[in-house]
């Protein structure tokens, strides 16, 4: 059985540079690596290296969601196989969750962006030169028509902080699933209010079970 594509991929690897997170979300204000970023650094690697990548889409979710401004926003979520193969047959596989949402007819577009963003940065294990992030605010995130209305009623408990850990890296990469808008909707209320008080356990825990989720 042939398994040129572990080698081809091993050699792509060496060859990729970090990608900066150079793009700015100046609504939530946070940095982004884009999903043009990804692309153009991959494109002539895997020219090079004789390798393509297709999508298998095996699952699709889509929720219509009340905007802050009184209109509805789609929310699309997809399960999506990317088959990463070379030209010898052989393959390997690698299954990610995309959410995307849209008041118009982009938000599958905007989902299997983010899936195959996600996919190459793991596969590839892409770094990233950090930058700095402001952790200060986070506004309200979008909420489902059909939410429960007696949950937002509930007293919030007050978190458990642990200001002596590092919480950069871990406050960014949540942000980052709340921008992308790949977190279920039970997770986005918690999430907000970790990243507002500065909870590492429930950021820790958010992204523990975003992971098992992902990977399950």
């Amino acid at each position: 059985m042939s398994n040129g594509i572990y080698k081809a991929i091993a050699n792509a690897i060496s060859e990729i540079t970090p990608i900066a997170k150079n793009k700015r979300n100046e609504q939530q204000k946070f940095y982004y690596r884009g999903i043009d970023d990804v692309m153009n650094e991959l494109s002539p690697i895997l020219a090079k290296h004789r390798i393509f990548i297709y999508p298998e889409v095996i699952n699709k979710e889509r929720e219509e969601r009340a905007s802050k401004s009184g209109g509805n926003i789609i929310s699309s979520i997809l399960t999506v196989k990317y088959h990463f193969a070379t030209d010898d047959g052989s393959e390997i596989i690698a299954t990610v969750i995309g959410e995307g949402m849209d008041s118009g007819d982009k938000s599958c577009n905007k989902a299997i962006s983010a899936a195959y963003k996600y996919a190459c940065l793991q596969v590839f294990c892409i770094p990233t030169d950090d930058m700095e992030e402001e952790d200060k605010t986070t506004p309200p995130q979008s909420k489902s028509q059909n939410q429960n209305h007696a949950e937002n009623k509930q007293p919030e408990k007050e978190p458990q902080k642990d200001s002596a850990v590092p919480q950069g890296g871990e406050s960014a990469e949540l942000k980052e699933l709340l921008e992308e808008g790949r977190l279920n909707n039970g997770f986005v209320k918690a999430a907000e209010n970790a990243l507002k008080n500065g909870d590492v356990n429930t950021i820790r825990g958010i992204l523990k079970r975003y992971k098992e989720n992902a990977n399950g």
